[in-house]
């Protein structure tokens, strides 16, 4: 129904955003899976993820439209039209803590199946593709976001109903904070490295090439990045149970690593 341009605009979007949120975790989700199971004030730990990364996704949303013409010309709507600029920046804060819930506080708690509830609710952007065609590449992203707000709200249900006493809240613990990013710096730096050529690489290709292309780069990574999964998934879910029982974590690596070929050499 879109055309491929559209595709490929709508993917580099996509991608922007993908890349802004990758570089606002600031490995606080892997920090969460660490530190979050012992400590005595869970809601607090949350809030406090939260409201850090929520802050520097916004600024780095910003600093990105600003520059937009820079390192993607093609892209330029999204600062000359203030409405899609304010969705950019609302999509890039939304996506982060979707993020953050899905592979940091439902990997904390050994509560992965929320995790597989707010996929399942991000999946409302197929329907939504149909109401938004007439809006052309913003349609895509539009739908896109929009799916990500709504299971961020199902997320945010879902821990209350994990953690009684969760109440959201702008706040920010910067001795915990501090600690948990110590520990997450180098995840961190390896993360951002790993994801960076799949969210890159779409900007450059419309950049130097065409939007078109874009489009059918992006479909060809995509289908990869379902494989490259495995290992990343595996591996949070083995940190998850080496913070709860060290004592186990020479068997679980062990677990980890024949499971992961298990999937990965077919």
């Amino acid at each position: 129904r879109y055309g491929t341009e559209d595709v490929g605009l709508a993917s580099a979007l996509v991608s922007a955003v993908l890349l802004l949120h990758t570089l606002a975790r600031l490995g606080l989700d892997v920090g969460l899976i660490r530190f979050l199971p012992n400590e005595t004030d869970k809601p607090g730990m949350i809030n406090a993820s939260f409201t850090i990364v929520s802050l520097v996704s916004a600024v780095l949303a910003l600093i990105f439209i600003l520059g937009v013409r820079v390192w993607a010309e093609p892209l330029a709507r999204i600062r000359d039209n203030s409405a899609y600029a304010l969705l950019f920046v609302l999509f890039t804060v939304v996506v982060a803590l979707v993020e953050l819930l899905r592979q940091g506080v439902f990997v904390a708690y050994r509560k992965t199946q929320s995790s597989l509830a707010i996929e399942v609710m991000a999946g409302l952007r197929l329907p939504l593709l149909f109401a938004f065609l007439s809006v052309g590449a913003f349609g895509i992203f539009v739908s896109w976001g929009l799916a990500g707000g709504a299971a961020l709200v199902v997320g945010m249900l879902l821990v209350v109903m994990i953690q009684r006493n969760y109440r959201p809240a702008l706040r920010i613990r910067w001795k915990v904070v501090g600690s948990m990013v110590r520990f997450s710096l180098g995840n961190y730096v390896a993360e951002t490295f790993r994801e960076l050529p799949g969210f890159i690489l779409p900007l450059v290709v419309i950049r130097v090439f065409t939007a078109e292309m874009g489009a059918y780069f992006y479909i060809a990574w995509t289908i990869a990045s379902v494989i490259m999964m495995i290992s990343y998934a595996t591996s949070s879910s083995l940190l998850a149970e080496g913070s709860l029982e060290p004592d186990k974590f020479r068997s679980n690596a062990m677990r980890a690593v024949k499971f992961m070929l298990l999937l990965l050499v077919p």
